[in-house]
């Protein structure tokens, strides 16, 4: 039986777009958007970029894990790490079930699964640069038939 792989999302990006609309949608950008992208409060001026928000790598990386989210209601879905540097998508993610490999509680049975299937495992984390989560197996250890 073929690995399933899925390399462009998991078809359900009309069935998530509404939840990640609500979850990251602002009602205050939208306004500051309709005043030339300009905030004024008294002497206080905010321009806002033109262009800003997500990548589009990252667009598309918290598209695929509400997709695998929805995909996989009744099954637990795990990533090797937090996919942005923004606590808000992050604790989003975690709120609807999506645990993350490098968080403190999941280190160290990560570490023994990827031991005892002969893997080099190492994390390293640093404070505002994140963290890093790296497996490689062996050529010759083949994980799917």
């Amino acid at each position: 039986m073929p690995p399933l792989i899925f390399r462009k999302g998991l078809d359900l990006k009309e069935a998530v777009a509404d939840q990640l609309a609500a979850d990251y949608h602002s009602t205050l950008v939208d306004e500051v958007k309709a005043a030339d992208y300009t905030y004024r409060s008294g002497r206080l001026a905010v321009h806002l970029a033109r262009e800003f928000g997500f990548c589009y790598g990252v667009d598309r990386a918290v598209d695929y894990a509400y997709q695998a989210r929805s995909r996989f209601a009744e099954r637990r879905v795990f990533l090797t790490g937090e996919i942005i540097h923004n606590p808000h998508v992050n604790d989003k993610l975690r709120a609807a079930g999506v645990r993350f490999l490098s968080d403190a509680e999941l280190k160290a049975i990560t570490k023994a699964l990827a031991e005892a299937n002969h893997a080099r495992f190492r994390i390293t984390s640093q404070p505002d640069d994140g963290t890093l989560v790296e497996v490689a197996f062996p050529a010759t250890r083949v994980l799917v038939q």
